[in-house]
């Protein structure tokens, strides 16, 4: 099995821009988006889908971003939590999601 391409930060980080306003940040290491940074603000959203169908929130290319399934994983988290406690999913994935260089099996 090869491994993915595309790594994130591991894991996500948050930034504090208030005591109310967290931000997650995703740091795109590699691919097409290599050097690109995405910023979301985690008091208003509770998850992230990753993957190259438009509909994800985090998207990567089509077409060179072959290792990245159309929906590949998901960040979930509550906003109750201050700070935000986060779970990653694959979602079934062809090349599988990896953290700190270890596929996952089950949310982490």
């Amino acid at each position: 099995t090869s491994r993915p391409s595309r790594r994130l930060d591991p894991p996500a980080s948050i930034a504090p821009e208030s005591t109310s306003m967290w931000r997650i940040r995703l740091t795109h290491l590699e691919g097409s988006r290599s050097g690109q940074v995405d910023l979301f603000p985690a008091t208003r959203l509770s998850s992230l889908s990753l993957g190259r169908d438009p509909a994800c929130d985090v998207r990567f290319h089509p077409t060179d971003d072959v290792v990245v399934s159309r929906n590949h994983a998901i960040i979930e988290w509550s906003r109750e939590d201050d700070p935000p406690l986060f779970r990653l999913s694959d979602l079934l994935s062809r090349n599988g999601t990896f953290v700190n260089g270890r596929r996952i099996a089950s949310p982490v």
